[in-house]
């Protein structure tokens, strides 16, 4: 699918179908922040959140989702959040634990971005660096501009690399495919139905995170499967986390 137009007398041609997948991406030039959140449950997330903190872009690197990881429960014997099962990929790939903040909190975008507004209140963080899948990322900076709107917090967004997301050509490969129409179909809904209605949206979930942080939160600690195992356990498992 092609767009023409003029532009300075010079005729121009787009590309309609990768720009609808290039539509989703969004990134930002990064500083440096108080904390990286990483959404659930990729392992390329988890990769490029450790990637931003060896780099010295914060101090600190939030994982978020209550949704069990039933491959690692499957193969692993043991009960994992995708909070932790995140924060065990982040400390295989070099992030101290005393650095990962784990909040077993979300089953969906919406509820992560509700538990990272919580959290960031209550200890009185005011900058953060958000991480997810390239094709995830508007939903992500929809959800988390409704939740701080009117607030003084600043998030800045960096994907992380995708081999399943090709946004040149994603109408050829399935998983390209219903990654971006799905991400349009929830965007849509969250518009409508979700941020439409109050300044919470109609989910009205309330998390006691005041005693959350590192040291905190340490059930269900794993150290059996390494990080990359894990990953291929999941896709191999087809442990999708989707929302």
């Amino acid at each position: 699918m092609e767009v023409c137009t003029y532009l300075f007398g010079r005729r121009v041609t787009y590309n309609l179908a990768t720009l609808i997948a290039q539509n989703l991406v969004v990134e930002d030039q990064l500083h440096s922040s108080d904390l990286i959140a990483v959404f659930a449950a990729e392992e390329e997330r988890a990769k490029h959140a450790a990637r931003l903190y060896r780099q010295g872009l914060a101090p600190r690197v939030l994982t978020t989702g209550e949704v069990m990881a039933k491959g690692i429960e499957l193969f692993c014997h043991k009960r994992v959040t995708d909070a932790e099962l995140m924060a065990k990929m982040l400390a295989d790939d070099g992030v101290p634990k005393g650095a990962v903040i784990v909040i077993p909190r979300g089953t969906s975008t919406l509820e992560e971005g509700e538990a990272i507004k919580a959290f960031m209140k209550t200890h009185g963080y005011r900058s953060l660096i958000a991480v997810s899948s390239p094709y995830h990322m508007r939903r992500v900076r929809a959800t988390l501009s409704h939740f701080f709107q009117g607030t003084a917090v600043v998030v800045q967004y960096s994907p992380a690399q995708d081999a399943d997301f090709d946004a040149s050509q994603w109408w050829r490969h399935e998983k390209s495919l219903i990654h971006v129409t799905n991400e349009y179909l929830k965007l849509a809904y969250y518009h409508i139905a979700l941020f439409s209605n109050s300044p919470r949206g109609t989910l009205q979930i309330q998390y006691d995170l005041k005693a959350v942080d590192s040291q905190s939160c340490k059930r269900n600690e794993f150290t059996s499967c390494d990080a990359i195992a894990v990953g291929k356990t999941l896709r191999e498992a087809g442990e999708e986390h989707g929302s």
